[in-house]
């Protein structure tokens, strides 16, 4: 069983003191869940998807009724209503109110993993972006792309300065290699950008950044390759 990464950093709002960052360098995808259950239940991959569809249906049907729901040994789910409201007169409508959905995770689960978990101190003498997903919009799927529509990364120091052409994000298969221009979020836990109509077949991803104004160019490859959304 591997062992949780992580790596100590520095408290930046109190002296002398870290605080113990866990590094999330990849997803489990929906297509990799299903395969270990196969492995796991020996049921058909057919049949485990009709069951997590009734799932995720029944569970927005209880959510959209204003329930909460408590799957055992899992977590529990609700609804809250969040915005800002200048009367007690407001009526709240899906204009001027944000609906978000709370998880509450089940100490039964944490602690299972606490139990079973081991941990690996990693040492990063160099800050770098840390990619740690690759997710279509468009397709909603991870590790695969479509040419002209959103992508969004998610990791850990993404951020870049997108007026400096040697910054941002990288695809490709071979040469040459193509810059993502044009994004609407960059922040250090995410990025979206626009693919490239030209983008084909399996791609490398990059992210290049500087951390100061006149610093060094830091990288970091995606460890998947990402196809076509066929």
């Amino acid at each position: 069983m591997m062992p949780i990464r992580y790596r100590l950093e520095e408290n930046s709002l109190k002296v002398n003191s870290y605080y113990a960052r866990v590094m999330r360098e990849s997803t489990v995808s929906h297509e990799e869940l299903i395969a270990a259950l196969v492995t796991r239940t020996g049921l058909p991959a057919h049949e485990l998807q009709t069951v997590l569809d009734a799932f995720n249906t029944e569970l927005a049907q209880n959510l959209i009724a204003g329930r909460a729901i408590i799957v055992k040994g899992l977590a529990t789910f609700a609804v809250s209503l969040s915005g800002k409201f200048t009367s007690p007169d407001v009526i709240l409508t899906k204009d001027n109110a944000q609906l978000n959905i709370s998880i509450q995770e089940s100490v039964s689960l944490c602690e299972i993993v606490a139990a079973q978990a081991s941990y690996s101190r990693e040492s990063m003498a160099v800050k770098v972006p840390i990619i740690g997903s690759f997710y279509d919009v468009a397709s909603k799927s991870y590790n695969s792309y479509t040419a002209g529509n959103i992508i969004r990364l998610t990791g850990d120091n993404l951020k870049f300065n997108p007026e400096q052409q040697d910054e941002g994000v990288f695809v490709h298969a071979s040469v040459p290699t193509l810059r993502l221009s044009s994004y609407s979020v960059i922040n250090n836990k995410q990025i979206d950008g626009l693919m490239p109509t030209e983008a084909s077949g399996n791609l490398t991803v990059i992210v290049r950044a500087r951390y100061t104004p006149d610093g060094s160019l830091r990288e970091s490859i995606y460890q998947h390759l990402v196809s076509p959304v066929s």
